[in-house]
């Protein structure tokens, strides 16, 4: 094979390379994709537990505060 037949080679199987890449961007979300994507309800439950977690240590803060103003 002659160096440019070659290179004519390359760019097709780079070109075929790009439209097999295209045509798997529209497929099914891939299991790394899946483990990324939160639903409305993960993202729910999550923010639930951050505004427990800020209640308590709240809550907390208020009665430290108030046991050393009573010294």
């Amino acid at each position: 094979m002659t160096k440019k037949k070659a290179a004519e080679a390359d760019a097709t199987d780079g070109a075929e390379a790009d439209a097999q890449a295209d045509a798997d961007e529209g497929s099914t979300p891939s299991s790394a994709e899946y483990t990324v994507a939160f639903s409305p309800r993960q993202v729910a439950v999550g923010l639930a537990i951050v505004a427990g977690l800020v209640a308590i240590a709240f809550r907390h803060r208020r009665s430290r505060d108030r046991k050393s103003a009573g010294d």
